[in-house]
């Protein structure tokens, strides 16, 4: 039995969506997800980017506003078996830059709106931004954005390479000891620091947290 418990937070998602397959998983503004919706989502993107290269070790930006797509974002990396490390669209673009280019993160996951509108300079207007190969978009892209998006020196994922990803679980070996995620210090008192967890870290603690 012992087994069957899970000993990281994508699995435990996994096991709950099982469960609760109907039930509400997240509820943004103008978006509500089921535990499958969020389940097959995060499957997708963690497929999508499998297919390109990138799975267990590789770094993975996620920059997107709070809400489903932050978590389906959030699952499918982790399901890849890749790091995720958070940037917050409120960053100012030199603090993005530099933790994007510190962590040396190797794709980016976000909307083609936070890229177009909140830090052209960093992605549209500059030379390739440290290791970052990939950039998949949660979002449909529109003409006037397309249009913005055309000099982006990276591969580009979207919705079309979503829908044709597969809709399991990706078959990817994880252990608890793997790194899970980077998160950056606020860098008041100097530069920002980068503190690496692991799965089983984040475990202790979401249990902590429940009881």
């Amino acid at each position: 039995m012992a087994s069957q418990i899970p000993d990281t937070p994508h699995r435990a998602f996994v096991h709950q969506a099982s469960l609760t397959p109907d039930l509400p998983a997240v509820v943004g503004k103008d978006e509500q997800l089921s535990y499958a919706e969020l389940d097959r989502l995060s499957n997708q993107i963690a497929n999508a980017l499998l297919a390109d290269g990138i799975g267990p070790g590789a770094r993975v930006g996620l920059l997107t506003p709070r809400g489903p797509r932050l978590l389906a974002g959030l699952l499918g990396i982790l399901k890849a078996g890749a790091v995720y490390v958070p940037v917050d669209p409120e960053f100012p673009a030199e603090r993005a830059r530099y933790i994007f280019e510190h962590a040396e993160v190797d794709a980016l996951v976000t909307e083609s709106t936070v890229v177009a509108r909140t830090y052209p300079d960093l992605f549209l207007r500059s030379s390739r931004l440290g290791t970052l190969k990939t950039v998949l978009f949660l979002d449909e892209i529109s003409a006037d954005i397309d249009s913005e998006l055309e000099p982006l020196p990276y591969r580009r994922l979207g919705r079309g390479d979503l829908a044709q990803a597969a809709q399991t679980l990706p078959d990817v070996a994880i252990t608890p000891e793997d790194l899970m995620v980077i998160f950056y210090t606020s860098g008041s008192t100097g530069r920002p620091k980068g503190v690496a967890l692991r799965h089983d870290g984040m475990m202790s603690r979401f249990r902590w947290q429940q009881q």
